[in-house]
């Protein structure tokens, strides 16, 4: 056995072997001629090496002399393991010195790096590339410093992303498009785990325009699809046009997409032998783009609204709309052109044979949300006088906006922030606002006349959110309130408020009757992928073919899955723990749609129990035995209504709780109904406003 300097030293010339072989610059491509280049660099260091290695470690160790028939044939070992075509793939790095301790020392192959290995760590650089977007030029430096380690890795960017070199783009005529199709995206949806009810895909589509860059007139025009199933989160694009402003011709902006669609719809989608029935759930579009591709009025023009068919009329620089109940217009009338003053044109969807009238949904994300409720707080902030709120009153509302900050769960992408940045506001931010905070933060502040008249606005829309509240109290009664909001506005604001989106909101209810709840059919999902799709473009140059080369890269038709299961994450031993049974202890729970936490920067740790009851939780515990998921928290035991006008707000379970016990209770996971916003009041008290979430209701 040799002594432990002996084996360092051994040792120690591997490395030195290792290094010398990694610091030659792989100028070759061909594998064959780096073996036989690599084969003869080590034969020639180890036959001049080995001897001295070995005998210098005797020496130090005043041992007996080792022959050199203990001494491993080098050049036989390099030239069969490395030379050899018909064997595996080996790169000097595949070899060690490795000392036999029992009475010899040796030199053994360690097993070379297989095809998947490569192929692994590939697709990990490829997801990693993309996940992160990182650039060509930067993976591309990446790629050179692993390739002495991994011969196998490519040695270019576009060859690892699989970036197209070609595309067959069609020029307009002022600008040019890339078409997708719908066959890949469907092909791989139909391929994957979902249940498919009687074989019936339905689709809704979004065309809307983004700018690209704040100094151009560059804009993207793309239509997007987006399969109506409870695990599909991702819309996936079909058309991407790109020029200098809206697609024209029109007809051939839209001619692919209509043509194939004509075909989807009449004869469905064929998949291993199996045909799905394509139908369109809907087009969710803003008004400006619904106008655009229906050859209609804008919402600036007199005949302009979309469902019924009432004349506006100029009052002081602007069109308003004031009845809400004119005779409303369907899809035959619409097919014929039954009233010409709200045409413009014909549109190359009636090709499709479908309902432009009742497929077109309004989307409140920007009727209501960047509409509506944008104009309110403008005009509280910076409206005339007589409406207008003190400087001292916008300050207070904005403060406390900013307190509250971490009671937002994050749920929301944006928490609350001031009334200075309102210009800045997104759509998700009024929706907050609009559907939670604003009867919290208003309440004392504005007139009563003006907080009753947004209560009108705020229970309307509530109720059209949520599936529950909608069987519990009636669309119907919801479109009630809406009117009635609209009446009140005249009054309060005059007749200057009551402006197109305004108008939309007498005709909400009768769309939620037809698609269900508002978020059934809004623009969210289609505005967040636009938002990515934006990101793609890294420079001024071609942005169409950035655009489609990136989608490639990613697999564009990798849409998101939401998944049905629970998942935990950063487990701990902080407690607080029963004193009876063994438990794991997480942060943060995955339950179905749902997400529960106990983050200690956060305050969004409740949640609203089957027996309407709100609990506090401080721990998500596993049982070690069998895996039973509780909630550890306390429940709030006071309850009362946040506002009585127009009907108690016990009704759909917005109430005031306080009175939080002092014991600490298990909850199991299955008795949660949905989670809850907890608010505290300015009120001096311990008391909080608690707002089911109504995205989230399990």
């Amino acid at each position: 056995m040799l002594p432990k300097d002996c084996r360092e030293m051994a040792s120690n010339k591997s490395e030195e072997l290792r290094s010398l072989i990694y610091s030659k610059k792989k100028t070759i491509v061909g594998e064959r001629q780096v073996r036989r280049r690599v084969a003869a660099s080590v034969k020639n260091i180890l036959q001049d090496q080995s001897q001295d290695a070995v005998n210098n470690c005797l020496h130090n160790q005043n041992s007996d002399t080792v022959s050199n028939t203990y001494l491993p044939t080098y050049s036989d070992n390099i030239n069969s393991d490395i030379s050899d075509d018909s064997s595996e793939h080996s790169t000097a790095a595949d070899f060690t010195v490795i000392t036999d301790i029992e009475d010899n020392i040796e030199v053994l192959p360690v097993a070379s790096h297989t095809n998947n290995t490569a192929s692994n760590l590939a697709k990990q650089l490829q997801r990693w590339a993309v996940d992160n977007k990182i650039t060509h030029l930067a993976l591309n430096n990446l790629l050179k410093i692993l390739s002495p380690f991994h011969t196998d890795l490519c040695l270019d960017s576009r060859t690892l992303l699989n970036t197209p070199q070609q595309a067959k783009f069609r020029k307009l005529e002022n600008g040019e498009l890339i078409y997708f199709g719908f066959s890949k995206f469907l092909a791989e949806f139909v391929s994957g785990k979902f249940h498919i009810k009687d074989n019936i895909i339905e689709i809704s589509f979004n065309i809307d325009g983004l700018p690209l860059f704040h100094s151009s007139s560059t804009c993207l025009w793309p239509i997007l699809g987006l399969i109506k199933h409870n695990f599909v989160q991702k819309p996936f694009p079909i058309t991407v046009f790109c020029g200098t402003s809206k697609p024209s011709p029109l007809h051939m902006f839209l001619d692919n997409f209509v043509s194939d669609l004509k075909v989807l719809l009449k004869d469905g989608f064929k998949y291993n032998n199996k045909t799905y029935s394509i139908k369109i759930h809907s087009f969710v579009c803003d008004a400006p783009a619904r106008a655009f591709i229906k050859c209609i009025k804008t919402h600036t023009g007199y005949y302009a609204c979309e469902k019924c068919t009432q004349c506006g009329e100029y009052f002081n620089g602007r069109v308003i709309m004031r009845s809400v109940s004119c005779p409303k217009r369907n899809d035959l009338q619409f097919q014929l052109h039954i009233d010409e003053d709200h045409h413009l044109g014909v549109s190359p969807l009636l090709d499709l044979s479908f309902g432009l009238v009742s497929c077109f949904p309004i989307d409140y994300m920007h009727a209501v949300c960047l509409g509506v409720m944008r104009k309110l707080l403008n005009t509280w902030t910076c409206g005339k006088l007589s409406v207008r709120l003190p400087a001292k009153s916008v300050s207070t509302i904005s403060q406390y906006m900013v307190n509250i900050r971490k009671c937002i769960p994050f749920e929301f992408s944006r928490k609350s922030r001031s009334l200075s940045d309102l210009a800045r506001w997104k759509a998700t931010e009024f929706r907050l606002f609009l559907l939670y905070l604003g009867p919290i933060v208003l309440k004392n502040v504005l007139p009563i006349s003006i907080y009753e008249n947004f209560m009108l606005l705020h229970c309307g829309i509530i109720i059209l959110c949520s599936k529950t509240h909608i069987s519990l109290l009636g669309y119907e009664f919801a479109g009630e309130l809406l009117n009635k909001f609209i009446k009140h506005c005249e009054i309060i604001y005059g007749k200057e408020f009551l402006v197109y989106n305004v108008h939309l909101l007498c005709h909400l209810s009768d769309d939620v009757a037809k698609y269900g709840p508002l978020d059934e059919f809004s623009s969210f999902p289609f505005e967040n992928y636009l938002g990515q799709m934006k990101h793609l473009v890294r420079s001024y140059h071609k942005p169409l073919q950035q655009i489609y080369k990136r989608l490639m890269e990613m697999g564009n038709f990798d849409f998101n899955v939401s998944e049905n299961k629970i998942d935990t994450s950063l487990e701990h031993n902080m407690g607080p723990t029963p004193c009876h049974g063994k438990y794991k202890q997480f942060q943060k729970l995955k339950y179905g749609n749902s997400s529960f936490s106990t983050y200690s920067h956060s305050e969004a740790n409740c949640y609203f129990l089957k027996g309407n009851v709100v609990i506090r939780v401080y721990n998500i515990l596993v049982e070690q035995d069998n895996s039973n998921i509780f909630l550890y928290g306390k429940q709030f035991s006071n309850y009362s209504s946040l506002y009585t006008y127009p009907f108690d707000s016990n009704l759909i379970n917005i109430s005031v709780v306080s009175l939080l016990s002092s014991d600490l209770n298990l909850y199991s996971i299955s008795d949660i109904s949905c989670k809850c916003i907890l608010i505290p009041l300015n009120s001096g008290t311990a008391k909080w406003a608690s707002l089911p979430l109504i995205h989230k209701i399990i």
